[in-house]
């Protein structure tokens, strides 16, 4: 009976801001030694940590030993189906909230920086100020033509 095991994915701890170098050595050090390590994996949400796939912890602590920006593994693992969840796609109005700042990311007001002042789920809009205008005027844009910068709850 040949069973299967099923990949796991480690958490590493990293320095801040050299996730993506940290996830370079590690590669280089998988490559040259021939260690079992299925994926190296850089979120750009998660600042100061990789994740690494692999059968089991050990392969993970040889390919991050003596690497520079790698401080330490984090005990335990998650599953396939539990790292799934960080993907699945959430609707952003969701996450929009009255209140929070964002950038504009598309069309003539590129770049600048608004205040949203209303949220349309239905339509998949929201209702901007943009920062530091004359004249305040609500702007309506669509959903994905904006990023959140500071949510409303982080400015307390």
């Amino acid at each position: 009976m040949d069973k299967k095991v099923e990949p796991k994915f480690f958490l590493v701890r990293t320095s801040l801001g050299q996730e993506m170098t940290s996830a370079l050595l590690i590669k280089n050090r998988c490559e040259t030694e021939k260690l079992p390590i299925h994926s190296i994996i850089v979120l750009p949400d998660l600042k100061g940590y990789i994740y690494i796939e692999a059968d089991s912890p050990f392969p993970v602590e040889e390919a991050i030993r003596d690497i520079k920006y790698v401080k330490r593994r984090v005990q335990g693992s998650l599953s396939i189906d539990e790292f799934k969840k960080y993907f699945e796609e959430k609707p952003v109005t969701a996450e929009v909230k009255v209140g929070d700042t964002v950038e504009i990311v598309s069309g003539l007001l590129k770049k600048n920086r608004a205040k949203v002042i209303e949220v349309n789920p239905e339509r998949n809009e929201v209702t901007v100020e943009l920062d530091g205008a004359i004249a305040p005027f609500p702007i309506t844009l669509k959903i994905d033509s904006i990023r959140i910068v500071e949510k409303a709850s982080e400015k307390l």
